[in-house]
């Protein structure tokens, strides 16, 4: 229930580490139904934990994150919380990343990618809060800065790397790749050798 989004500088100048940030998703409706749900996860947001209470050992564990975000948090929050420091160093010249990490059905996809259902839609993923960020900075800046933007886009799916945003397969395969589809391949990257290769 609960994807872990990671990024890897925070709002404070000089700070580089990585931090994790937790949001727990709602339940829903058929687990709000079942009472083998009830009382699982307990999270405590102002302290930055959350306290599984039924597992396989029958004793309640902790676990503390940088932060934890309530369930209600809203997309806006998310991307306050957890994406938009990443930008402003991104936008200062730093690199940066966002992760999202979870079981399936935890909500990665929606927190990341939901486009919503019109433009400026308050459910917007963190990736399109961010695209939406990065341009409107690289506009303002206009014809007096050459702005270059990089974009990598890729899933770790048991131990492969995939490219989500490539449209050209290495392997000869065309477009189909892992998950078949018409957009984009989802075939493994070749990573370089070391050794000069």
């Amino acid at each position: 229930r609960a994807p872990t989004m990671a990024f890897d500088v925070s709002g404070d100048p000089g700070d580089d580490r990585v931090r994790v940030i937790c949001r727990v998703r709602p339940r829903s409706a058929r687990e709000v139904g079942d009472a083998q749900y009830n009382e699982t996860l307990e999270v405590e947001h102002h302290e930055s934990s959350i306290r599984v209470t039924k597992n396989a050992w029958d004793f309640p564990e902790s676990f503390v994150f940088d932060a934890v975000l309530p369930t209600e948090s809203s997309q806006r929050r998310v991307y306050d919380s957890v994406c938009s420091p990443v930008v402003e160093q991104v936008l200062a010249g730093k690199n940066g990343a966002v992760i999202a990490y979870g079981q399936t059905g935890t909500g990665k996809t929606y927190s990341l990618l939901r486009v919503g259902e019109k433009p400026g839609c308050s459910d917007r993923g963190v990736v399109v809060r961010a695209f939406e960020e990065i341009f409107a900075h690289a506009s303002a800046d206009g014809a007096r800065v050459d702005t270059k933007v990089v974009i990598t886009y890729v899933q770790i799916h048991n131990e492969e790397v995939y490219d989500l945003l490539s449209s050209d397969d290495e392997t000869g395969g065309g477009t189909a790749g892992r998950n078949g589809g018409d957009g984009g391949t989802t075939t493994p990257l070749r990573l370089p050798q070391r050794g000069g290769e």
